[in-house]
């Protein structure tokens, strides 16, 4: 599987269509727009943090990919010839880390969540990963953040969670059947 020409058509559970899609050099502009239409609850959970843009450098970083330690996907709303990002997932092996273990994030978009876009972006990495042999993601998630734990424990991947300082760590498994 080619990650960076990956691209299928879903459909959420209101009916609407929605593309999933490898994230583009040219997602840019894209991505920025996005991060502006997030509430700070939405970026602090993201980044760990308080985050007031994304600078350059970052727009590149999250862009601009070799598929195979870094990949990302956008979930995609058109209107026309128009697009709209409105969700990201992505994974990454840290340098100096094993090939099979990569570290996983999702952000939806504060209006669209609810619809299943963030399982769906999930579910679509989880596929990739597996199919370039990563065998686990590893998820840093704060622990008052319920809603992504929740997705990933209804996705019934989770093997493993430890909690430190307030962030949950969760190992979830890439494998086309979740452990038992």
């Amino acid at each position: 599987m080619d990650a960076r020409s990956y691209s299928v058509q879903e459909r959420l559970r209101d009916g609407e269509s929605i593309r999933i899609r490898a994230i583009r050099p040219e997602d840019k502009q894209g991505l920025s727009d996005l991060f502006f239409r997030l509430s700070p609850e939405t970026i602090y959970y993201r980044f760990l943090g308080a985050k007031r843009r994304l600078t350059r450098d970052e727009l590149v970083y999250l862009t601009e990919l070799d598929f195979r330690r870094q990949v990302a996907i956008v979930a995609v709303l058109a209107k026309g010839d128009e697009e709209r990002l409105i969700g990201v997932g992505r994974y990454a092996i840290p340098p100096g880390r094993p090939q099979t273990r990569a570290e996983v994030a999702l952000t939806v978009e504060d209006a669209e969540q609810g619809r299943g876009i963030g399982k769906l972006l999930f579910e679509h990495l989880t596929r990739i990963a597996h199919g370039q042999g990563i065998l686990e993601f590893e998820a840093y998630v704060f622990a008052e953040n319920t809603r992504m734990i929740a997705l990933f424990d209804r996705s019934g991947r989770v093997t493993r969670r430890s909690i430190e300082r307030g962030v949950c760590q969760l190992l979830i498994s890439t494998s086309p059947t979740p452990p038992p």
